[in-house]
Formats: C-alpha cells, structure tokens, sequence
C-alpha cells in the first residue's frame, strides 16, 4: 500500500520541490541552505548530517548483495563485501559521473530482468501433495496465487474468526467454501483488507503505509544529492518534472517484480521456514536461498540473480558515492584557502580521491552491517534519524516563508535529537520508543517544521519581503503575503524590505520602519 503514499510524496516533489530547488542550478542541495538563511554555518551542519547518513547507507548497500552471493556459493560475506567495494570503488574514481551513468542503466536493466525471470521460473505452478476426498492423498497443481493466499487465510483463521478485525496485522482474510477440479474441498480465499488501526504502535497499518510513502519520495527523490543531479542535468524544469513521473512509473514496475517475488517465496516456504530451520541466517537471504533451492537446476539462474542484486545496489552505491564526493568539495574544501585557487584538474583528482575514500568508508560500514538487522528496517531508522530532521529544514525553508536562520537551528536540533531518542530507546512496550518506524521520519519533518516556525515568531520573523522570492515556494509566499496584509502589517506606499542581520532574522518592525510590501517580492 505504501505505493500509494508514494504517488502522493512523487506529486509533491514535482509540484512543490523541483520548482524552488530546480531554478536554481546548485551544485550542492545544500547549497539552498544557506542562500535562504544565510547562514553558512547552518549549511555545514546540514551537509555534516547527511554525510552521516549517506555513508551509513552506502556501507549497507554494499552488505545486501553480499547476503544474496554468500546464500548461493560458499564464498564468505566479509569477502564479497571487500571484492565488490574494491570494484565500485574503481569505477566510480576512474569514470567518474560518465561511469556512474552508464552502468546505473545497465544495472537497472539487468536487475529487473534479473528477478522478473526469478519470478517467472516459479509463478506457473507450485506443486503441493495435500489431503484429496476420502482421506486419500492426491497431487495437484496450485498457483503461487492461490497458495500465498490460502496460507495467509490459514494462518489468519488459526489466530481469530474470519473476519474480525485485528489490530497490527496489515491484511485480515475472510472465508468462503470453493470448488477445486472434480474434487469438493472446503478452502479459504484471501480477500486483503487494509488494516485500519490507527494506533501508533502497530508497525504495518493503512496509514503507516502511506505516511512512510510519501516521506520516502521526498526524501529519496526530492531532496537527496544523487537524484538532484539527475534533474538538474536536465535543460527545462518541465522536463525535470517529468522525469518524477518516470521515476514514479519505474518504481511501480520494479516494486510489483518485487512483491511478487515475496509471495513466490512465501507460498513456498510457508509451512517450512528456511530462517527456523536455519537454513538461512537472515530473513533478507530467503530470495537466494529459493533461487539457489529451487531453481539452480537451471543453468545461469542463480548468477543470474546474483547479478540482478548487484546491479540493483551497485546502481545506488555509485550514485551515493560520486554524490557524496561532490558534496564534501563544493561544501566543505572548495573555499578553504589551499584549494581555492587550484586548477579545474586538480580539483578533478581531488574529488576522486574523495570518492575512493567513499569507497573504504563503505567497505567499513558493509563489515559491520550484518549485526544491524534487516537491511530495510535499518535503512528506515537511519532515515528517521537524520533525514527527517534534514528533510524538515528543506521544507520549512520553502513553505513557511517566516521561518529564520535561528529558527531553522532550533527546529533542526531539536527533530534531530527528538528522533534520536526515540530510536536508541526503542524497546518491546507500547511507549513512544515503539512508535512505528513508519512514522518516524514524518515525525522529524513535522517536529522540525513546528519548532522552527514558533522560535522563528519568538525571535523576530522574517517578514514578506525579506526573503527572494525563487527561495520559497510561490503559493505559500502568496499566502503569508495575504496574512500579513490582512492583519495590518502593510501600512500604505510601496517601499523596499527591512534591512537583514547576518543570521537572517532581520530587524525592527513594520510600523517602525514603515514597510510596505514592493508587488514583485513575491
């Protein structure tokens, strides 16, 4: 369901984001930061956060294809870990963004044909011996379909009647009798039903589904470096938009590729779990294990597979590390004295050695990642940690025209100590440490979007004017523009803004400075 959320967060990137950020033409993200607080400091702060995350991210991209190479060969995971660094590391030093962009669409390419010939291997038929009429044992042939569902409406009948809601579980089942072949037999057929609990605590609902949507496009695709290059490389915004809906439409596809391949696995592994019988020793290796189990009979399947892994997260790791390479010059080097005056060429070899160290940072991190946790849920905290917050300051910057330099530090620190504490306490009881990790994120953008804009009204708000006007988001600009007429702050003939401090909080008042609004602010 979390699809739908993501529709949702893909329309306000094109709508609200790519406007304000696209005109623009940064070379860093961050780059906004300080053009619509002023504040270069904050900036930093801002880039130091998302380093933070990005390298925490990467070393967990290069972990996950390890898992799926050491389920179907005895080569070790710290061994694969070390070859495969070693190789993106290589290639994005030497290529550079060229590198980068021909193979993530190769990648792309063979990691959906990869598992869609996976899924296509097992989806035809499962076959299963079950109990036939009259206590006699038959051999029928049942659809993965139709057994994932029947084992779903099993496991949900053995737990409650049919029908009954059950907070936590994310799809309820119902029961009906069918007819199968010339055989009678009392089945059950799965009738999905979103769960509509709206406690906090229940970690897949209908609700948290969307929420985690929406704020995956925009942290993923609105304002993450990596993408942002892919857009501004781009001549018209127009076109950039419409890359959004491209994106939207490709992740669709290769998401359902996805989802089918879980119930493939699932429909065939429910009454034998591989992770119980420690056949595995994670819950991510049991799409290798079935491809390794039961389709290594077929010659290049399981390297097949193995490949569409790597590609998949090699396609993100490259893209994360010239990213991340790009963002430490232009933020952190590319002013300080010894770097200033340095040749184009220079610059170049600078920022490959930035990216090699990108690659043995990852290298580190994909060592320790196997004591994590699964590798989406700990991608998902990681984001709720630092992205939120990150995310929050982005959007309070573009749609809460008030909001100041001290205001952004205020909510940005307090979203992020906020998610912090949430994650590091998180135990098995039903307290504000065991909130969804589904909310989390939404949790740092609101909490940093609430915090900024009250300090920001304690300390003194930017007024209509203060700010340029490419800086935020139009309407929004439009609307305080309303308010603030609309409660007398407009006074009579057009002058020009109150004279800015250099934290961006300005100073003085309307009526003391006798400001009016100019009609192109905004």
């Amino acid at each position: 369901m979390n699809i739908f959320g993501c529709a949702v967060g893909v329309v306000l990137v094109r709508n609200v984001i790519l406007p304000v950020v696209y005109p623009l033409r940064l070379v860093s993200l961050f780059q906004y930061i300080e053009m619509r607080f002023r504040s270069r400091l904050l900036r930093k702060y801002a880039t130091a956060c998302q380093l933070t995350s990005c390298y925490i991210y990467v070393g967990i991209c290069l972990y996950a294809p390890s898992l799926a190479l050491s389920s179907v060969t005895s080569l070790p995971t710290w061994a694969s870990v070390l070859v495969m660094g070693v190789v993106c590391t290589f290639y994005i030093t030497i290529g550079g963004v060229k590198a980068v962009v021909y193979t993530d669409v190769l990648q792309t390419l063979v990691m959906f044909f990869g598992v869609l010939a996976v899924v296509a291997g097992r989806v035809p038929g499962h076959r299963r011996h079950h109990p036939g009429v009259g206590g006699r044992r038959g051999r029928t042939e049942a659809g993965v379909f139709q057994r994932a569902l029947f084992r779903k409406a099993i496991c949900f009948a053995q737990s409650q009647r049919p029908g009954i809601h059950h907070p936590g579980r994310f799809f309820l089942c119902r029961a009906k009798p069918v007819r199968s072949g010339v055989a009678s037999r009392l089945a059950l057929t799965s009738i999905p039903i979103p769960s509509l609990d709206t406690s906090p605590f229940a970690r897949h609902t209908l609700w948290s589904t969307l929420v985690v949507g929406v704020y995956m496009m925009i942290s993923f695709l609105g304002l993450s470096q990596s993408q942002y290059q892919r857009f501004a490389s781009v001549p018209t915004l127009a076109q950039a938009q419409m890359l959004a809906l491209l994106f939207f439409l490709g992740l669709t596809l290769l998401w359902g590729t996805f989802y089918v391949s879980g119930l493939v696995a699932y429909a065939i592994y429910s009454d034998c779990d591989p992770l119980n019988s420690g056949k595995i020793e994670k819950a991510d290796q049991i799409i290798p294990y079935m491809v390794s189990d039961k389709l290594g009979h077929l010659t290049g399947m399981p390297g097949l597979f193995v490949a569409a892994v790597y590609g998949g997260v090699l396609s993100s790791l490259s893209s994360e590390g010239n990213a991340i390479a790009c963002v430490v010059w232009e933020d952190f080097l590319k002013e300080r004295p010894y770097f200033r005056d340095i040749s184009d060429r220079s610059a170049t070899n600078v920022i490959k050695c930035l990216s090699s160290l990108t690659g043995l940072i990852a290298i580190g991190v994909g060592l320790l990642a196997g004591k994590l946790g699964t590798i989406y849920y700990v991608i998902s905290l990681i984001g709720a940690v630092i992205a939120g917050p990150l995310n929050g300051l982005f959007l309070a910057g573009m749609v809460i025209p008030w909001t100041n330099a001290k205001g952004a530090w205020a909510g940005m620190t307090f979203s992020l100590a906020l998610n912090s504490w949430m994650v590091i306490g998180r135990t098995d009881e039903n307290t504000i440490y065991d909130i969804s990790y589904c909310y989390n994120g939404a949790i740092g953008i609101i909490s940093n979007l609430v915090v900024s804009s009250l300090v920001s009204c304690c300390t003194g708000p930017h007024l209509p004017g203060d700010v340029e006007a490419r800086l935020v988001y139009a309407p929004c600009a439009r609307l305080y523009r309303s308010l603030f007429l609309l409660v007398g702050g407009g006074g009579g003939g057009a002058v020009t803004p109150r004279s800015r401090r250099s934290d961006g909080s300005g100073s003085g008042n309307a009526a003391q400075a006798g400001l009016i609004l100019r009609k192109n602010d905004y």
